[in-house]
């Protein structure tokens, strides 16, 4: 099979260290289907002209590189990805966290004339795709997957340290109410802890993240790890509502989401809901770490007391759950459980997800080979060859002309001289 010529655009974010998750999600293709030739490009500064001159099977906009909606004017993004629209090929967009400024992406990815979109809310693609996905196919994808580095990780001698952990962000108010649980199973279950004296390492500080094998054995060394579904219950369209957010919290720092809501974006919050399961799920199912969740769809793949302790969102089941914590083989079941839904299937493995996106530049290129041009491209290509032949044959008469010129000189004069007569005529 030939190889492909793939281009992957990225964002280093101010080279920043990136999560072993971001890491394996960048690198997949290249990692499970080495066989073809790729390229990286941090699109920050803008893409080179010089792409177009050369022969390119796939572009793929990974979601570091798309996540720039958030950092810059629509005007620039277009600015940077314009090479890309005189490019015949493949074009693949990545994104996360599509609830977030979603029209401004989905104009974006209009503009470039991307053929695909690997979504984590396929099902909801009217809702944040109404221009892309009238010419795009939307299908199906998940935040992360399962990469042989994390099932290499898995050490059964790591000595258990502490019963819960945690490690999360506090994101912003215009997350929603689903996106404040990140923060508050921590607070809620770090206070629980706190009272009753239960071993724990929960932190939902900024610099509290681990990263690379440090993470894979924070989350060995406890008992069970906290987790909430990943998304949002706030679509938020363009800048409008984070605008009003900053300004509201500026003048009222101390102001709780609820009060922010009424203020920013009454009435919104809870009008649409995305939800999908994270890296993080897939991480403890490999390493067969407990789970307790709070209590959610999980994309239909996890369910209560079967792959995970369900917690309710107003926590009022917290005693049970944690009491449940002593019973060895119940979190032994429910850990296995877990492995051999999400691990065992491969369905859900960086492999898996690498092969559907070659099988799709591969069909996408045959139906580019076998596609007859329209009869506007055919009028466009005569036309060239016409213009090419007619300059060659320019080309041909006055190097002709300056050959007899040189050495013939008479000839050439007497030649002259009937051609400006025939354009007086």
């Amino acid at each position: 099979m030939e190889r492909l010529n793939i281009v992957i655009i990225y964002w280093n974010m101010f080279g920043t260290t990136r999560r072993e998750a971001v890491k394996n999600h960048l690198y997949a293709l290249e990692n499970y289907s080495p066989k073809n030739n790729y390229l990286y490009i941090d699109g920050y500064n803008g893409l080179p002209t010089w792409l177009e001159n050369y022969h390119i099977d796939a572009i793929i906009l990974h979601n570091t590189f798309l996540c720039l909606r958030n950092n810059m004017s629509f005007a620039r993004l277009t600015q940077i990805t314009k090479p890309l629209t005189t490019i015949q090929a493949t074009k693949i967009a990545i994104p996360q966290d599509e609830y977030d400024m979603s029209d401004v992406l989905d104009r974006w990815l209009q503009t470039i004339c991307i053929s695909t979109i690997f979504s984590n809310f396929s099902t909801q693609q009217e809702t944040l795709y109404p221009l892309s996905s009238k010419k795009s196919q939307v299908l199906p994808a998940l935040t992360g997957y399962i990469a042989p580095s994390l099932l290499k990780a898995y050490d059964p001698s790591i000595k258990k340290q502490w019963k819960i952990g945690y490690r999360a962000a506090h994101l912003p108010y215009w997350f929603g109410s689903l996106g404040q649980y990140k923060y508050e199973i921590g607070h809620h279950v770090k206070n629980y802890c706190q009272t009753h004296n239960i071993s724990h390492n929960i932190d939902t500080s900024e610099f509290s993240t681990f990263y690379g094998k440090k993470w894979y054995h924070f989350l060995q060394s406890s008992e069970a790890v906290l987790g909430c579904e990943s998304g949002s219950s706030l679509l938020v369209r363009d800048n409008t509502i984070k605008e009003k957010t900053k300004l509201f919290l500026t003048t009222h720092p101390s102001a709780s989401f609820e009060t922010t809501a009424k203020a920013c974006f009454p009435g919104e919050d809870n009008q649409f809901l995305f939800t999908t399961i994270s890296p993080r799920h897939l991480e403890c199912a490999a390493l067969r770490v407990c789970q307790i969740l709070l209590e959610g769809q999980y994309d239909g793949l996890l369910n209560p007391y079967e792959h995970y302790l369900p917690l309710k969102k107003d926590f009022s089941n917290i005693k049970d759950i944690i009491a449940l914590l002593k019973n060895k083989k119940l979190l032994d079941e429910i850990t296995e459980n877990a492995y051999t839904k999400l691990v065992v299937s491969k369905e859900f493995h960086y492999d898996s997800f690498s092969k559907n996106i070659i099988n799709k530049i591969i069909i996408d290129k045959n139906n580019r080979r076998h596609l007859k041009p329209p009869i506007t491209q055919a009028r466009t290509r005569n036309h060239y060859t016409n213009l090419k032949n007619k300059w060659l044959t320019k080309r041909f008469f006055y190097e002709a002309f300056g050959y007899l010129k040189q050495y013939f000189p008479k000839i050439s004069l007497f030649i002259k001289k009937q051609l400006k007569r025939q354009r007086t005529c």
